[in-house]
């Protein structure tokens, strides 16, 4: 080694020696030189990783066995490792949570919607276990109940360095993201969730409608189409890949979304008016006028849904030539959005 010092073998071996007479603070520099010399040795990773082990130092050997199986190290030398690194995992998880009794406690109360007695409860239990991740998930769906994101954001953060292959909590740190207006942010933590769960379709719909408000149309509209490939009945899924459409001027593709949406959930103004506004946008305003007549004939004491297409039905009315017999002055003098809307169609019928 005095001539060199990067020697893999030699480093190995004298790690080796090491720890063979109980030093392994000082074997543990040998080894993993003797790794960075050779990353194909899998003695090296192997006596790393025990070394490591030895000094009680089971998140760095946890971290450098994901490392090694994952470069493909195998055999019955590796799976022992692994499952006394599961075994001592377990026995330290333990160690970090409360009782059982207390956590079900907290959850019965969080399932009455007792938030803030659960929050208090568990805001002093995390001071005499701040490593537990059953206090940090109950804590950080509670603050986001509570609309206080920032706080469910540290509480998330905090769990994904203790579990970061969990997706939900990537998914939970998304939505309070999401909430904050941070969706560039949001969008992250949902490519995160679908790297471990590729077919987790909540996080394609929050990313999609994340990507829509970004005006980034095409993301959003591949979004949904995976999302839809997966499970083509996701409530709303076809609805929002339809506005995603018709804000990216593609309005044929919008009005089909809107239909195959109607297809598969119950109708509602809001999704009537979507078709309408699509078939208004490609020209077809006889069409567009009779489907907004349509939300007339479902909801006539909705009066939220009739101020909402007043101004569209108005529009409409004026592209059509006055040989239709067209009155538009009946919008002005009606003396409510019904009878304005009412006397327009009928008299343009």
């Amino acid at each position: 080694l005095k001539f060199q010092p990067n020697h893999p073998e030699a480093n190995h071996n004298l790690g080796t020696i090491a720890v063979n007479v109980g030093q392994f603070e000082r074997a543990l520099p040998y080894f993993k030189t003797a790794l960075e010399g050779n990353f194909n040795s899998a003695q090296s990773w192997y006596s790393y990783i025990d070394c490591l082990m030895k000094l009680e130092m089971f998140g760095e050997a946890d971290a450098l066995l994901r490392s090694a199986l994952s470069k493909g190290a195998s055999g019955s030398q590796f799976d022992a490792l692994k499952e006394k690194l599961d075994k001592i995992n377990s026995r330290l998880s333990k160690e970090k949570e409360p009782s059982d009794d207390v956590i079900n406690s907290l959850i019965k109360h969080y399932k009455n919607g007792q938030l803030n007695k659960v929050l208090n409860e568990a805001t002093d239990l995390i001071l005499n276990f701040p490593s537990s991740i059953q206090l940090h998930t109950i804590l950080g769906e509670v603050y986001a109940n509570l609309e206080q994101h920032d706080k469910a954001i540290k509480m998330f953060q905090n769990l994904i360095n203790m579990a970061p292959n969990n997706h939900l909590t990537h998914y939970n740190l998304g939505l309070s993201l999401r909430d904050l207006n941070r969706l560039e942010e949001a969008v992250i933590a949902f490519q995160q969730v679908l790297k471990i769960n590729s077919v987790f379709t909540d996080a394609l719909f929050y990313m999609a409608d994340a990507f829509l408000k970004l005006g980034k149309f095409n993301d959003a509209i591949k979004s949904l189409q995976d999302l839809l490939k997966i499970n083509k009945d996701y409530p709303i899924a076809n609805s929002l890949l339809g506005i995603a459409f018709f804000k990216d001027f593609k309005f044929e593709e919008a009005l089909l979304s809107f239909k195959k949406e109607l297809e598969i959930s119950s109708y509602s103004p809001t999704l009537q008016s979507s078709i309408a506004a699509a078939l208004d946008a490609l020209g077809r305003s006889d069409e567009a006028l009779e489907a907004y007549a349509k939300i007339i004939s479902f909801g006539p004491k909705n009066h939220n849904a009739w101020y909402s297409i007043l101004g569209p039905v108005k529009s409409i009315l004026k592209k059509l030539p006055s040989s239709a017999g067209l009155d538009i002055l009946n919008l002005e003098k009606a003396t409510s959005q019904e009878e304005r809307i009412n006397k327009s169609i009928l008299k343009y019928r």
